[in-house]
């Protein structure tokens, strides 16, 4: 019997350290709500950064991902702007660019895939309607968007600076700083 007690309380004791391990465990954990608000921070910094040295007036992070299934069964591609930062006196977006089909600005879309850089020094130079508006409707002037890559080479969003004050050209080397800031940016992305 006494061995019967003992094998009790053993297995008894066992059980609450695996409890208490796993509490304490969960406790250390952050939650991911504070992860991702630290991560947001360290987004709207690099963006602030990039709005300052750039001297722009509005800079976003559009973010793929999935919509609804069409009926066919494949999925609708989608982006939304998740992050903007903006000059004084700049209007803000980001409520209007929520769940944007790839397949409507697939125009703007392909090309920044294939060349790595989608630029216009001058919006009124697009040759897409469809794409020319949806800049011109935000009063911009100016975009310089590029890919943002994983380190496995996915694309998972577009950053983009846009200049709403007045048409801007922008040299190799502040192009170059973009893209190295949407390397920056992805790794503060990836979950």
């Amino acid at each position: 019997m006494d061995l019967i007690i003992a094998a009790a309380i053993a297995a008894l004791a066992s059980i609450a350290t695996v409890i208490i391990r796993a509490k304490m465990d969960r406790a250390q954990r952050p939650c991911k709500l504070q992860k991702h608000t630290v991560q947001n921070e360290d987004v709207y910094k690099a963006l602030e950064f990039m709005l300052s040295n750039l001297n722009a007036d509005r800079v976003v992070v559009y973010e793929f991902h999935n919509g609804d299934v069409y009926y066919s069964g494949s999925s609708q591609q989608k982006f939304s702007n998740t992050y903007e930062v903006l000059a004084e006196g700049i209007s803000s977006e980001i409520r209007k660019q929520q769940n944007l089909r790839v397949s409507s600005f697939n125009r703007f879309v392909k090309p920044l895939i294939d060349n790595d850089i989608y630029d216009y020094a001058e919006i009124s130079k697009i040759d897409n309607v469809g794409v020319k508006e949806f800049f011109e409707d935000q009063g911009t002037k100016s975009t310089f968007c590029v890919p943002i890559r994983l380190l496995t080479g996915n694309i998972i969003g577009i950053l983009g600076v846009d200049y709403v004050k007045q048409s801007t050209f922008l040299t190799k080397d502040q192009l170059h700083f973009i893209k190295n800031q949407a390397t920056i940016i992805s790794g503060y992305l990836k979950d």
